[in-house]
């Protein structure tokens, strides 16, 4: 490769490197914050011809709409099916109505907001297939006092599920306690954040008073499916975001926010990479053939 090539692009990183490494502050940083989640299922289809609910039409679905969040009049739980030890069911907030509020740090550990809970129960009849779940935080600067004042723009999320009920038999898809029926997939995918695989956080840059910051969102046990589990559960992404819950049992998964000044960029997949050589490779070949010529 030609030198001059190599001195632009070390020169490019380093300038690159050196702009990520410094950050230039119009206003005080945010210390604190208080925060208001509101979550709602908007809508959500089930195994009988796959017939579509909303919040407005539940009739027909086979599926049952509670816990209304007051803010969004969307529930924030789905129950379904029969059986001897009740529904099986998919809420956030745990009767909150997806509301909670609270208080955090910038650059802290992250604080637990809401429970996503599937109640996953052995059930006959129409089962959930699929729902989309409406996510909103409000952040409030709360300190210090020359931060404190307009609101943040919202920050929300689409969680689009996609949700399989599996046959209670061997062979499971999914790794299954011994003796247990198989375990339920969910496969989650975010629309409004990036998701950062070294946390497992799904992440929201924004800006305040000029200043960059990231809302980082956990979900626990959210991590990435097998080929296999992401296609029983019906998405064509063979590298899926989701989670399985285990027959029989109330299946918690804590959701917690933080805060950072330091935001989140996704890293360019290696085929972008390799390419991106290629080109400089390339580019190295023909001012050399304009050297000898």
């Amino acid at each position: 490769m030609n030198k001059k090539i190599i001195n632009m692009v070390i020169t490019t990183i380093a300038l690159a490197g050196m702009l990520n490494a410094t950050s230039v502050f119009a206003f005080p940083i945010v210390t604190d914050w208080s925060y208001t989640i509101d979550s709602g299922f908007t809508s959500w289809t089930n195994s009988s011809n796959s017939t579509i609910g909303t919040p407005t039409s539940n009739v027909g679905t086979g599926i049952t709409a509670s816990d209304v969040n007051t803010l969004l009049s969307d529930p924030s739980k789905l129950s379904w099916g029969t059986g001897t030890n009740g529904q099986s069911s998919l809420s956030v907030g745990s009767a909150s109505g997806g509301n909670v509020q609270g208080n955090l740090l910038t650059d802290a550990a992250a604080v637990n907001t809401v429970k996503l809970i599937h109640n996953n129960q052995p059930i006959n009849g129409t089962t959930l297939t699929s729902a989309v779940l409406f996510d909103q935080i409000v952040l409030n600067a709360t300190a210090p006092a020359g931060s404190v004042g307009t609101l943040t723009p919202n920050q929300t999320l689409n969680f689009l599920i996609n949700y399989v009920e599996t046959p209670n038999a061997t062979p499971c898809v999914a790794p299954s306690p011994s003796g247990n029926p198989c375990n339920d997939i969910f496969v989650l995918d975010v629309q409004g954040a990036g998701f950062n695989p070294a946390n497992q956080s799904l992440n929201q840059n924004f800006f305040y008073n000029g200043n960059p910051y990231n809302a980082q969102l956990f979900i626990s046990g959210l991590n990435f499916l097998t080929a296999a589990e992401c296609s029983t559960a019906g998405s064509s992404n063979s590298h899926c975001l989701g989670f399985t819950t285990i027959e029989g049992l109330s299946n918690n998964f804590q959701v917690s926010l933080a805060i950072t000044t330091e935001q989140f960029f996704p890293v360019p997949e290696p085929s972008i990479l390799l390419l991106f050589g290629a080109g400089l490779c390339g580019m190295g070949w023909m001012n050399s053939r304009r050297q000898q010529a």
